[in-house]
């Protein structure tokens, strides 16, 4: 069976992470944070980010848990270990 992954807005990020989508715009911009680009109309389009990425994000700089995470992020994925 296909998994299907629900990519998050950046508003959506940014309310998980307790702050503003101008914050979150900036660590994409520095490369803290991944996301892809959907096309536009005249260049790079809306961002989207992976759930998996961004509870990795959260843990790798500490941001405190808030109940908006679990809702917005869904329940953590289990990696398969050899």
């Amino acid at each position: 069976m296909a998994h299907t992954t629900r990519w998050l807005l950046v508003g959506e990020v940014a309310r998980a992470c307790g702050v503003s989508t101008r914050t979150v715009r900036g660590w994409v911009e520095r490369g803290a944070l991944a996301c892809f680009r959907l096309p536009g109309r005249d260049g790079p389009g809306q961002r989207r980010f992976d759930p998996a990425e961004v509870r990795a994000f959260i843990a790798r700089t500490r941001i405190p848990h808030r109940p908006e995470q679990d809702e917005i992020l869904g329940p953590p994925t289990l990696e398969a270990t050899p």
